[in-house]
């Protein structure tokens, strides 16, 4: 009953001891290189669309804001015309 069971060496072994093993990477194909440079092409493209497409409404609020000053700059050239023509009356 107070007997233990004979530890395995192996187990007592250190893994400092032990060399590693070298991991090869697999060579790559022709196809398989082909088929990765038409990912990384039709990802950029992707992005690039996407990206394209987030300025789109830019453009627009731009042009739209631009059309707003030149009536804000229209209504104040009005208004200083007005202005003058009243002080011109009045003299």
């Amino acid at each position: 009953m107070d007997e233990r069971p004979q530890s395995d060496e192996s187990l007592n072994e250190s893994l400092a001891d032990v060399p590693p093993s070298p991991v090869t990477a697999p060579p790559l194909s022709a196809s398989n290189r082909g088929l990765n440079a038409v990912t990384v092409i039709v990802a950029g493209a992707g992005a690039f669309v996407l990206l394209a497409g987030l300025t789109t409404p830019t453009i627009g609020a731009t042009r739209s804001t631009k059309l707003q000053w030149e009536e804000r700059n229209l209504q104040i050239e009005q208004a200083v015309r007005d202005a003058k023509s009243c002080d011109a009356q009045q003299q």
